[in-house]
């Protein structure tokens, strides 16, 4: 009798668990989880999300995140949204996160994502988190078939190239990053990487010319500029090796956060190569 009560006892708890709505207060602290949040959520159910998301020099989603409430990651702001579910990455808020979740609050933290099944992993974990499994199906297939219809366009042109991202501040991304993986996926070869850097990482000018590049991608100007060692790539041996070396500007937002705007990368690269 006792074991038949126990039984339906659990059954009721595991109905509940099953049948339990989904979160309708959920903050972002993070620049990252905000892109993925707007991606899948309806914004009435988005109660916060990062300051930077709204910052046009850092966010492509700034339009959208400017109409929500904003927050910097303080507990004593988090907590006044109430939320129900707070997401934030691994490497930033972490004393936040940390102290929220000790008072009980329901915290996930996201990684970085460094190609594109890292990006439909994260997209199926968020759509599970927030009951928008169907959506984030939908978005993860979109992903899939657009790099892969992007890549199949552009490697005829690319494939072999050497080549290589270098940011305005001399930092170059090797192996294990999404930079990385674009150019793998557009049959390119990256020279950071092969000479054995991994992540973003510095690297002299000299030691970046004997490594050959074919093809330098070079960040989209922006008001950020000033702030950096800008000068860098106006360096009188860029413009010596102009007839040999191919520059692309594409945008660094697209690649600071692994997700959808991977996708205007892409596209953005074909304007520029193809017909």
């Amino acid at each position: 009798m006792l074991r038949g009560a126990l039984f339906f006892c659990l059954l009721l708890i595991h109905g509940a668990v099953v049948h339990a709505a989904p979160p309708s207060r959920i903050v972002s602290m993070n620049i990252c989880t905000d892109q993925l949040l707007l991606a899948l959520v309806p914004p009435a159910r988005i109660a916060s999300l990062s300051y930077l998301s709204a910052n046009p020099d850092y966010s492509p989603v700034a339009a959208q995140a400017a109409r929500l409430p904003l927050n910097r990651g303080q507990a004593e702001e988090i907590l006044g949204f109430e939320p129900d579910l707070i997401l934030t990455s691994q490497f930033s808020a972490a004393y936040t996160a940390n102290l929220l979740q000790r008072l009980g609050y329901m915290v996930h933290r996201f990684g970085f994502a460094s190609d594109v099944d890292g990006i439909v992993e994260q997209i199926d974990t968020l759509g599970a988190l927030t009951g928008t499994e169907n959506a984030a199906s939908q978005l993860a297939s979109h992903i899939r078939t657009e790099a892969a219809a992007s890549s199949a366009r552009l490697q005829p042109l690319l494939a072999g190239e050497r080549a290589v991202f270098l940011s305005n501040n001399g930092f170059v991304q090797g192996a294990g990053t999404l930079q990385d993986a674009f150019l793998a996926s557009l049959g390119m070869v990256n020279v950071a990487s092969e000479g054995g850097l991994h992540g973003p990482a510095p690297l002299a000018l000299e030691t970046l010319l004997a490594l050959a590049p074919s093809v330098i991608f070079v960040p989209r100007a922006s008001s950020l500029d000033t702030q950096f060692a800008h000068p860098l790539l106006a360096h009188p041996l860029w413009q010596r090796l102009a007839p040999q070396v191919r520059r692309v500007a594409l945008d660094e937002r697209w690649f600071d956060c692994a997700g959808p705007s991977l996708l205007q990368a892409y596209t953005a690269l074909e304007r520029q190569l193809l017909p």
